[in-house]
C-alpha cells in the first residue's frame, strides 16, 4: 500500500493493530494494520518491519511516526534505519526492536527523535553523528549495551531518558549545547558524568535497589534533583532512605 503512494508526505504513521486506513489528504498518512483474517492478528517479524521502514523512505515524511505493540512481534527484530532526508521528526515506538543504522545513512534535517527501542552503542553514536540539526532526543523504556547510557551531540539542546525496565550501570553524556536534562533510571552503583555546561533546567530520579548502597545502619532508596522554575530559587533535592535491618528472624526467635 505505501509503495502505490506518491511522494511526499509531510506526516506518515504506521501503528498496528486494529483497522487500515489510509488518508492523504493534506500530505498527510495514517496506516493502521489489523488482523490479516478473521480473528487471527498479523504478526510482524524483520522482514516485514524492514519492508515497511524502506517503503515510509521513499515517501520522504517530514514526520514518522512507527508504534507497534510488542504482543504482535514475531520475536525480537533487527531493523536497519534507513535514510530518511526531510524528516524532521522520527518516533519509534517498539519495545522488541533492536536498531540498526547502515553505513550511509543521513538524517540533515532531523530535529526531534524519540526511541522506545534497543541499539548498541556504535548505531547510536553514528544515529548522533548524522544528526546535524538535531534539538531533542527522548529516550523511553530504551534499552542499551550491558546498561551503559552515552549519548554525543554538540547540537542537542533537550535530552530525556526514562530507563524504569532495567538497571543502569553507567551515564556519560558530552551535550556542550544542552539546556534541559531529565533522567529517571534504576541502579545498583552507578557512574556518571555529564559534560553539559550550558543546562538550565534538570530533572534528576534515580531509584536504588535494596541493599546496593549503604552507610551504616541506613540504605539509600532514591534520590531527586530538580532545579527550580523561578530564576535565583535554590534546586530542590530529596534522599530518601531507610534503616536496615541487621538481624534475620531467626535471629529475633533466639532473642526472645
Amino acid at each position: 500500500a505505501l509503495g502505490r503512494l506518491s511522494p511526499a508526505v509531510s506526516l506518515l504513521e504506521i501503528r498496528v493493530p486494529k483497522e487500515r486506513r489510509a488518508d492523504t489528504a493534506r500530505g498527510k498518512l495514517l496506516l493502521r494494520v489489523g488482523p490479516a483474517r478473521g480473528n487471527s492478528l498479523l504478526r510482524v517479524g524483520t522482514t516485514r518491519a524492514n519492508s515497511l521502514l524502506r517503503a515510509a523512505a521513499r515517501l520522504e515524511p517530514e514526520e514518522l511516526v512507527f508504534d507497534l505493540p510488542s504482543d504482535l512481534i514475531d520475536g525480537s527484530l533487527v531493523v536497519d534505519l534507513p535514510c530518511l532526508r526531510r524528516a524532521t521528526f522520527i518516533a519509534l515506538r517498539i519495545f522488541l526492536l533492536i536498531l540498526r543504522v547502515p553505513d550511509g545513512a543521513e538524517f540533515p534535517a532531523l530535529e526531534s527523535l524519540s526511541l522506545s527501542c534497543g541499539i548498541a552503542h556504535a548505531h547510536l553514536d553514528a544515529l548522533l553523528r548524522h544528526c546535524p540539526r538535531l534539538r531533542t532526543l527522548r529516550l523511553g523504556g530504551f534499552l542499551f549495551d550491558q546498561g551503559d547510557l552515552r549519548v554525543n551531540s554538540a547540537s542537542l539542546q533537550e535530552l530525556a531518558v526514562d530507563r524504569e525496565s532495567g538497571l543502569t550501570h553507567r551515564v556519560d553524556i558530552v551535550a556542550p549545547a544542552l539546556k534541559q536534562l531529565s533522567m529517571s533510571l534504576i541502579a545498583t552503583e552507578v557512574s556518571i558524568s555529564v559534560l553539559a555546561p550550558m543546562v538550565e533546567k534538570v530533572s534528576w530520579h534515580c531509584c536504588y535497589r535494596a541493599g546496593s548502597i549503604t552507610f551504616g545502619l541506613w540504605e539509600l532508596e532514591q534520590v531527586t534533583l530538580e532545579t527550580s522554575e523561578s530564576q535565583g530559587q535554590l534546586p530542590s533535592l530529596q534522599i530518601h532512605a531507610s534503616i536496615v535491618c541487621l538481624l534475620s528472624c531467626s535471629q529475633f526467635t533466639a532473642m526472645e
